[in-house]
Order: structure tokens, then C-alpha cells, then sequence
């Protein structure tokens, strides 16, 4: 995993149960391969969800989008870039990229857009101590 000006990558590999009857990625697992390059950008910055919790915030996911531009395979091996794009008190906003290991090729792009909100679902401002970490290099 690197982190470079608000981007973070980290690779994966295709497995089986990821793929679907015609041997293709299923759409599904982008989100998945999505919220690993979020995490990591989280983990990346000296955060983890876990920190959000005991602030008494939960991050949810209000929406996502994803661009399916080659078909992914069993056994591929992947580049998540994570890059964010918005950051308030109440959203943060994220783009990606997923990439061909081997040669660099933009085989799928997304974007999602999480909000903070308290136990009872309400929209709840993040601490400044997350927000502050979440800025570094941003």
C-alpha cells in the first residue's frame, strides 16, 4: 500500500467465489474491492473504523456508482486506488480506480459518498481529530 497526495493503493487477486456463470468478476465485489481501498485509505492516514465508533459516529453509505470498463477474470491481479475528493464535517467522498497489476489498464472507476451519522441514524458532525487525520496530505 502506498500512499501518494490523498491516493492510497493496495492490490488484490480475483478469487473463485468472486466470479460469476460467464467467468467474469460479478458487479457486486467492486463495492467490496471499494470499501477495502476506503479502509486502507483510512489506515493510511492513522485511522481505522474503529475510531469513528467510539466517537459515537458511524460512517454510512448514502451513494455509490461504479463503471465497468473491461471484463475482470478469475485469478487477476489488481490495483485498487482509493483517492479522496470530498471531505466535511458530515461527507466524505471518494473516487476509484481499478487497474490491471500487469500493465496499468483502467478496467473499472467509482465513486462513493459515505455521511456521518450518531446511533439514532441522524446526520452527526465528525470530531475534528478524525477530520484532521483524514486531511493529512489531502
Amino acid at each position: 500500500m502506498t500512499k501518494k497526495q490523498s491516493v492510497v493503493e493496495v492490490e488484490t487477486r480475483v478469487r473463485f467465489p468472486e466470479t460469476d456463470r460467464y467467468d467474469t468478476v460479478h458487479h457486486s465485489h467492486y463495492f467490496t474491492w471499494f470499501e477495502l481501498g476506503r479502509i486502507e485509505y483510512l489506515r493510511a492516514c492513522g485511522l481505522a473504523i474503529r475510531d469513528f465508533d467510539a466517537a459515537g459516529i458511524f460512517i454510512v453509505l448514502r451513494e455509490c456508482a461504479a463503471k465497468l470498463l473491461e471484463p475482470i477474470r478469475y485469478d487477476d491481479e489488481l490495483v485498487i486506488r482509493a483517492r479522496l475528493v470530498e471531505l466535511t464535517p458530515l461527507k466524505i467522498g471518494f473516487e476509484y480506480e481499478i487497474l490491471a497489476k500487469s500493465d496499468g489498464r483502467r478496467l473499472a472507476t467509482g465513486t462513493t459518498l459515505n455521511v456521518a451519522v450518531n446511533a439514532s441514524g441522524k446526520l452527526a458532525k465528525m470530531p475534528a481529530h478524525l477530520l484532521d487525520a483524514m486531511r493529512r496530505d489531502v
